[in-house]
């Protein structure tokens, strides 16, 4: 005991004169679930960017503003949400799936029944989006296209724009079966 109070003693007075530099090193142990947490926020916040893009393009034309509306509501409710979750570290509740556990309460539903309906309806844009004709790049035509103009859509996707679609289709369903356990 002594002896402790002695090495006490003299590390008082090393810090009391200046003689060493008090430091502390501190290291956040990081769980594998945290990693990915942030990798699947991260996708989803891109491909809410990408709703939000395509939503308002389908708008815009008025082809196609049923689908357009329905992923710009979703597209605004991924970036929020996910956005959320990589700047706070925590998880919140963005206006879209407000909207869509409003209807849910409305109808006598649950909120899991809610967000799941939501995460299909985004798979369901999802497959709308890889399945949809679309010209060709190279494709021009005077009067009319005729149909080898037309591609699907997911033939005219990059390798890393159909990676970030099945990320977030993954999380998308990840998110659905997290859901239907908790009913």
């Amino acid at each position: 005991m002594k002896q402790e109070y002695q090495s006490l003693s003299e590390q008082e007075r090393l810090l009391r004169t200046d003689a060493v530099t008090p430091y502390a090193v501190m290291r956040k142990k990081v769980s594998h679930d945290a990693v990915v947490t942030y990798v699947l926020a991260g996708v989803g916040f891109l491909s809410g960017i990408a709703q939000i893009l395509l939503g308002v393009g389908l708008d815009w034309t008025g082809v196609g503003a049923i689908p357009g509306t329905l992923l710009l509501i979703n597209g605004i409710n991924n970036v929020y949400e996910n956005g959320y979750t990589l700047l706070f570290g925590k998880n919140t509740i963005g206006p879209g799936r407000m909207m869509y556990r409003s209807a849910a309460s409305t109808l006598g539903y649950s909120h899991s029944a809610a967000d799941m309906a939501l995460g299909g309806v985004d798979l369901l844009l999802s497959g709308y989006g890889l399945l949809k004709l679309s010209l060709k790049p190279e494709a021009w035509r005077l009067f009319r296209y005729i149909n080898t103009d037309y591609i699907r859509g997911w033939r005219n996707m990059g390798r890393t724009s159909l990676m970030l679609e099945g990320g977030a289709d993954v999380s998308t369903l990840n998110s659905i079966y997290k859901g239907s356990q908790e009913q």
